[in-house]
């Protein structure tokens, strides 16, 4: 039962920590709010994240002051558990398609850390691409959003009509090629492999600055 319970505390205490308690901590740095909050909802919020982080623990409240809340906190560890349970209860094949649904799911409520139109060119053999070059490949102009999990591009900010998402964790390799390649001075390149697919891709932007 000892060994059982750590199991639980090394997933909710990792998790805990570092994601739900920080956020109840510093809720501006995890997009939860436009403003730092002020010291006396600071305190409020320190108070919260230590008795969440108890639950997380599976244990009671460390100082004396919180001790009126071990009751609170003691009544919910089998909800801990039984989220935790369902947290890792995953399938255990998992194809690419579904992956890019779930981040997608998941970046659409999280936050855009960077946005803004680039010049794109996707290709899955990167021969054709070179031997192209002289001959001319159609760049498409799209607006990317970059996310923790995608890098997403649609036609416009505005209509947003999705066009593409590429798994973070899909992307091998980036590299700024030659400007003298291509004739632009700042031009990325990705390979993209994915776990599943057994073909590399090719993704090239082209940006007028790298801020």
């Amino acid at each position: 039962d000892t060994i059982h319970t750590l199991c639980y505390q090394l997933y909710s205490g990792f998790l805990f920590l570092r994601f739900f308690a920080a956020a109840i901590l510093t809720p501006k740095l995890f997009c939860l709010s436009e403003t730092y909050p002020n010291e006396r909802a600071s305190r409020s919020l320190t108070l919260l994240a230590k008795l969440v982080q108890s639950v997380a623990n599976l244990t009671t409240a460390k100082e004396s002051y919180m001790r009126s809340f071990d009751d609170v906190i003691t009544d919910m560890h089998g909800q801990l558990r039984s989220f935790i349970d369902r947290l890792i209860d995953v399938p255990d094949e998992r194809n690419s398609e579904h992956r890019v649904k779930l981040h997608k799911q998941i970046s659409y409520d999280g936050c855009i850390l960077i946005s803004g139109f680039l010049q794109k060119c996707k290709l899955s053999n990167i021969r054709y691409f070179l031997g192209s070059i002289q001959t001319g490949i159609t760049f498409k102009r799209r607006f990317f959003e970059l996310t923790s999990y995608l890098l997403n591009y649609y036609t416009d900010p505005v209509s947003r009509v999705l066009k593409g998402s590429i798994l973070l964790s899909d992307i091998s390799h980036v590299e700024q090629m030659d400007p003298e390649a291509l004739g632009f001075k700042y031009t990325i390149q990705l390979q993209i492999q994915s776990v599943h697919d057994r073909e590399t891709k090719y993704f090239f932007m082209i940006a007028s600055t790298l801020n």
